[in-house]
């Protein structure tokens, strides 16, 4: 993609008296993305809000625009939900208008065809389904702008002062809030967002009845868990398709599952066939289209929960409900014999698929059970972009921020989403100085890592904060995105920026959290780096370093703190160095051929007591965090070993 600079030059409107900047928001944005049950709902939400503001954008004319600077053919895959532009002040009130009416019938516009269909079915059976379409469609997204009539001299003499007041005038209007009247039903709230009624009759009983019903249409068959009744922005994100060409993870399982997919791929091992055999035959049972290969298999059904009788019953229960009345009118029987031999059968394929999936394990490992959740933030990117933190020999103009823009385009569409790629992940929204991505455990640190360095080396006077969320591929995604947050803002204001912080939640629920800054000053080894090294060390069968390592120096370190919680540096070094040699076996190779006379060794040292040292006025728990990284690196040794 090339960024061309579509912004009308300063000179070209000397004479225009008449100028305006306006500056437009979109809401609600964290809201709307985070109101996900699946990783496909996550990034839908993000495809729409990009989707409205381009559209936004565009009817006010790429030309126009000072940020974000946007390409002048095509599309972007991520476009911000604020943005300011340079128009004629006389255009003002038509301009607002126009972009009223384009708020409010974007949604409408895109479910159109999707309740056509949905009318199709159910319209004869459920009169006023969709009596509340239009209305959640209508008002769920937001807009609110301001203008400021300015000059020629504003634009090109005065414009940091211009662009102040704006900025300025757009915090008011956001604090002046605005209260529509409540147009709805009696009905319970959407499963998924919690916020908005359901669709369908008022009446719970024959509201259920109706999601039964609108479960087995053509367009919602196996987009919805048992029992899961939605509103009609939920709806539209659960069912909307995503652009051609894009890969979008349906859910969890399938981000924790993708690197061992990859590694059966490439197998034409019997194991391998006879899974996939058995898998679909049981897809025929529940008349299911069969799986071509490997990496079209739900990421579910590569573990043993998945194929429970419990849960397959859950997730298909729709179609078993049609098998039943399709048994009952074929043979004759009763529901509830119908039924049970529905459910004897769907036992025996699941269990012969258990036992093909039980082989697979002993021949080619297990999938990691966890997923990871990636985030990030640029540091006061807000007083950069307003030109607080200028070089002295740099001017503030329209044109400087449309260039700074230009950078954030030119990372967020070209440096990150191959790191992204080459993960194995799915990005979610990127904005050049923010990020939202879901993937595999594996490379996930080193993901990140790897954007901290991009964004460093595009803006050298800037940092990046960031958050690696680590958890079990059946908890809560909304509980992930949340953690995310909690966590970019104890990067933020417990580590003072510039500082990567982990959260690992285990699967008994025990949350640990450790964090730090990305490249300690007097510490040769990055975060990134010591993690590496230990957990590759500690995969190692014999050869390796024992696991015991981390627990030693787990159970006595809090001993090495005087009475003013202050380290005994030198004191705590000799003992994480004896431990250290102690538990690496005299045969092996990696203090010696590999990593040459035991310098590596010295550095991982000296990383791992930085970790424990109390900066001068703490404001975390110092040893609480110590105590995280550790636990953190053994669970990352013990998910390498299973990788390898």
């Amino acid at each position: 993609m090339t960024t061309e600079c579509c912004l009308q030059n300063i000179s070209d409107c000397a004479d225009n008296k008449k100028l305006a900047l306006i500056l437009v928001s979109i809401g609600p944005v964290q809201e709307f993305i985070a109101e996900a049950r699946k990783t496909r709902d996550l990034w839908m939400g993000s495809h729409l809000l990009s989707r409205i503001s381009l559209e936004l954008i565009d009817l006010i004319g790429r030309d126009k625009i000072i940020f974000p600077a946007i390409p002048a053919g095509g599309s972007i895959d991520s476009a911000p939900n604020q943005f300011c532009a340079q128009v004629d002040w006389d255009s003002i009130d038509a301009l607002s208008q126009q972009l009223e009416n384009k708020r409010k019938k974007f949604l409408s516009g895109i479910a159109q065809p999707i309740q056509k269909k949905l009318k199709n079915v159910l319209d004869p059976r459920f009169p006023s389904w969709d009596s509340l379409w239009e209305l959640q469609l209508e008002d769920h997204f937001s807009l609110v702008w301001v203008a400021r009539k300015v000059t020629s001299d504003d634009l090109t003499m005065n414009y940091k002062e211009a662009y102040r007041r704006l900025q300025q005038q757009l915090d008011e209007r956001k604090a002046t809030r605005t209260f529509a009247q409540w147009n709805g039903n009696h009905a319970e709230k959407c499963y998924q967002c919690g916020h908005r009624e359901i669709l369908g009759p008022e009446d719970r009983q024959q509201n259920i009845h109706f999601w039964n019903v609108a479960g087995r249409t053509t367009p919602l068959r196996g987009s919805l868990k048992e029992k899961e009744r939605l509103c009609a922005i939920c709806l539209l994100k659960r069912i909307h398709t995503p652009p051609s060409g894009k890969k979008v993870f349906d859910s969890t399982s399938d981000l924790a599952v993708a690197p061992f997919k990859g590694k059966l791929s490439v197998s034409t091992s019997k194991e391998v066939n006879d899974y996939i055999a058995d898998i679909n035959a049981l897809r025929k049972l529940l008349s299911r289209n069969a799986f071509a290969t490997i990496n079209a298999v739900d990421g579910d059904l590569f573990y043993r929960e998945g194929l429970q009788d419990s849960i397959i019953q859950k997730a298909y229960a729709q179609e078993i409900e049609k098998l039943t009345d399709s048994c009952v009118k074929d043979t004759g029987k009763s529901k509830s014999e119908a039924k049970n031999q529905i459910l004897a059968d769907l036992r025996t394929f699941a269990s012969s698929a258990g036992l093909s999936l039980s082989t697979l394990n002993r021949t080619c490992g297990k999938p990691s059970k966890y997923f990871a959740i990636i985030m990030l933030d640029a540091d006061k990117m807000g007083e950069f972009m307003s030109g607080k933190k200028l070089k002295t020999s740099e001017k503030f103009t329209p044109n400087w921020q449309f260039e700074q823009s230009r950078k954030l385009l030119e990372l967020s569409s070209k440096n990150y989403p191959p790191l992204i790629d080459s993960w194995g992940g799915m990005l979610v929204y990127s904005g050049g100085d923010d990020l939202l991505a879901v993937g595999p455990l594996e490379k996930a640190l080193r993901t990140i890592t790897k954007i901290n360095e991009a964004f460093v080396s595009t803006f050298p006077s800037s940092t990046l904060s960031g958050t690696l969320v680590i958890t079990h591929h059946q908890d809560s995604l909304r509980w992930g995105i949340e953690e995310a947050r909690r966590s970019l803002e104890r990067a933020k204001e417990e580590h003072d920026r510039s500082s990567l912080v982990v959260s690992l939640r285990l699967s008994s629920g025990t949350t640990l959290t450790c964090g730090a800054k990305w490249q300690t000053t007097d510490v040769p080894l990055s975060l990134y780096d010591l993690y590496d090294y230990l957990s590759s060390w500690l995969a190692r069968d014999d050869k390796g370093l024992a696991s015991s390592f981390l627990y030693n120096i787990e159970k006595d370190f809090r001993v090495f703190y005087n009475s003013k919680s202050e380290l005994q540096k030198d004191m705590f070094t000799c003992e994480v160095d004896r431990l250290l040699k102690r538990h690496i076996p005299k045969s092996s190779v990696l203090l010696l051929e590999q990593y040459g006379k035991g310098k590596l060794s010295n550095e991982i040292v000296k990383a791992i007591v930085e970790m424990a040292v109390s900066p001068v006025k703490p404001k975390y728990a110092v040893q609480d965090n110590f105590e995280s990284f550790l636990k953190i690196a053994a669970f990352l040794g013990r998910e390498r070993k299973g990788e390898e």
